[in-house]
């Protein structure tokens, strides 16, 4: 069962924060709605402190840390159970100067950041890291310029809402906006990101990624970006928006995982990569494809090797080739609605002798293909008279025709489209 990423009353308890009169520069110190004490970093009021660090380093669980606008050049961390809150993340930096650490590194439970600029960091280091630690949450901040934007890592029931990962034009593009190592139960819930080379690259169990929007990356979302693919398993990735990127999902290493009610449009290769990697013992199983629309595409959907496959309730328009089946078994399409792609469908199968050919064959129900039909729809692929694994170049290529037998009359209404 999925696990809050935090408690509502935490949530609610920082959305009453953002309403207090900030006040900046000024002497007054906004009222409290939070228990602990409020620890203030720059302002013009007595004792606040000039250094975030100096001001964490005397707060105690439960506190806020609150900064005023200003830009402050140094590295954080946090080891405790604070709100730490910047003003506004337009005006409220925390500049990295390019040195060699992660810029913000969380490792205290139950820790909010939010309301921050942070940027400038080096190309193997994080503008934000959490590590080792749960319960934490990342609110509404912008980061740019740095080899990862979040990074989290060895943690559980994390929650990273609502932040801005963009290009910034007066410096070098980032390299992973949002990086998950070994997490569990993490939330990755209605951030942009834009310019990154790659967008989300995950590796955990039970990871929740919805709402997103991911604009011009190599790979909007991947299990591996320039070297071995990182395992998964259970990954919901719901209700995304993916827009004009190369790859816009890319998946070699994850297993046990759902693609549902995502729009993706303008990939200029695919916009969902599902396959095995040559150099790894990974096969891609248990995956269902529901509800997604994808529209203006070089290729909507390539899949190889993959075993026990739905795809269902698809809206696929206007792309270079629908959907392409290399070697999977257990693959069932049904109730997709097909439109105007140059070609819809290309399948490949072998005859060896783990599977039968219904098996390996994809299925194909209730389809709608371009126009209201009658009668049943053939689809024709080929098979190859080769074993995969050991030969790859095909020593023949027979054509094969199987059917959609109840093809749909008329286009099915999928996200309110018609």
């Amino acid at each position: 069962m999925k696990r809050k990423c935090l408690t509502v009353g935490i949530i609610l308890l920082f959305v009453g924060t953002c309403i207090l009169p900030t006040v900046a520069q000024d002497a007054e110190k906004p009222l409290n709605p939070r228990r602990g004490s409020w620890l203030y970093v720059g302002g013009s009021g007595p004792g606040n402190y000039t250094r975030i660090q100096d001001a964490i380093d005397n707060a105690s669980d439960g506190d806020t840390v609150y900064v005023f606008p200003g830009v402050f050049k140094e590295h954080v961390s946090i080891n405790k159970s604070i709100l730490f809150q910047g003003s506004d993340h337009r005006t409220t930096i925390i500049d990295g100067q390019g040195l060699p650490d992660h810029i913000v590194t969380c490792v205290g439970t139950n820790a909010v950041i939010a309301g921050f600029t942070i940027h400038n960091c080096t190309l193997n280091h994080s503008c934000v890291l959490i590590q080792n630690t749960s319960g934490c949450l990342l609110l509404d901040c912008t980061i740019h310029t740095g080899g990862y934007g979040v990074t989290v890592r060895g943690a559980q029931d994390i929650c990273i809402l609502n932040n801005t990962f963009v290009k910034n034009l007066s410096m070098n593009a980032g390299y992973v906006a949002m990086n998950i190592e070994r997490g569990e139960y993490v939330t990755l819930s209605k951030n942009g990101i834009s310019g990154w080379e790659g967008g989300i690259l995950p590796q955990g169990t039970h990871l929740f990624i919805t709402n997103n929007t991911i604009i011009n990356t190599r790979r909007g979302l991947t299990d591996t970006l320039n070297s071995l693919p990182r395992p998964n398993k259970y990954l919901t990735i719901d209700g995304n928006q993916f827009y004009q990127n190369q790859q816009a999902i890319y998946l070699v290493g994850s297993k046990d995982y759902s693609i549902t009610n995502n729009d993706i449009t303008d990939s200029t290769s695919v916009g969902i990569y599902l396959g095995d990697d040559v150099y790894s013992t990974f096969l891609p199983e248990n995956i269902s494809i529901i509800g997604n629309t994808i529209t203006r595409s070089a290729q909507a959907i390539f899949s190889m090797h993959t075993f026990n496959m739905s795809i269902e309730g698809n809206h696929i328009q206007d792309n270079g080739l629908g959907i392409s089946f290399v070697y999977d078994c257990f693959t069932s399409v049904t109730e997709n609605t097909f439109q105007g792609n140059t070609k819809t469908i290309d399948y490949q199968w072998v005859f060896f002798p783990r599977f039968s050919i219904q098996q390996k064959v994809p299925q194909f129900d209730r389809n709608f293909w371009d126009a209201s039909r009658e009668f049943p729809h053939p689809v024709v692929g080929k098979w190859n008279f080769f074993e995969p694994y050991f030969i790859f170049v095909p020593i023949l290529k027979i054509p094969w025709v199987t059917f959609d037998w109840h093809p749909s009359k008329e286009p099915y209404d999928i996200g309110g489209l018609r």
